[in-house]
């Protein structure tokens, strides 16, 4: 058979913004390369590249409804996402496959359940903190055996790996 047609928008930096993450539940496979960690909520949060904008009406809306809040990143106020976020911003997705290379992406469940509850056949994430260039080595090992090898998530998933800090 043919191979299908395949469009990737790729975004970086402050064009990753709130508005993107909104539209996640558009794509098949959704790739999240940033930093991550745990709140005091014990959620699973990730850096986005927007700055906070105190004139922007849903930023502010969803900032008093708690699904996003402000730290200090290199001299700028940056938005932090939380799983409250991906749920209330997307509509199903397509069986699709979400790669968080954050830190602590897979520490527990809920950023996880974010996606998968809303149809995400498969949430690939990080228990621990990781080296971004750990985080980029891993995905150069796993989408070759998903599209070339065509292996299933659960094939092409291995356990326990670490980096050398962790």
């Amino acid at each position: 058979s043919e191979c299908p047609t395949i469009n990737v928008n790729y975004v970086k930096n402050e064009a990753a913004d709130l508005d993107v993450l909104r539209t996640l539940s558009e794509y098949g496979l959704i790739v999240i390369h940033t930093h991550g960690g745990i709140d005091d909520e014990n959620n699973v949060v990730f850096l986005t590249g927007d700055e906070v904008d105190i004139y922007d009406a849903d930023e502010i809306l969803d900032w008093l409804l708690g699904r996003i809040y402000s730290v200090p990143f290199h001299g700028k106020n940056m938005w932090i996402v939380k799983p409250s976020y991906i749920a209330a911003h997307n509509g199903n997705f397509p069986n699709s496959i979400v790669y968080n290379g954050s830190c602590e992406s897979g520490h527990n469940t809920t950023m996880s359940n974010a996606f998968i509850n809303k149809g995400a056949n498969t949430y690939f994430g990080f228990s621990q903190t990781v080296k971004s260039w750990f985080d980029r080595d891993m995905a150069n090992d796993l989408f070759p055996k998903l599209i070339t090898d065509g292996m299933t998530t659960g094939e092409a998933f291995v356990p326990n790996q670490h980096d050398d800090n962790n």
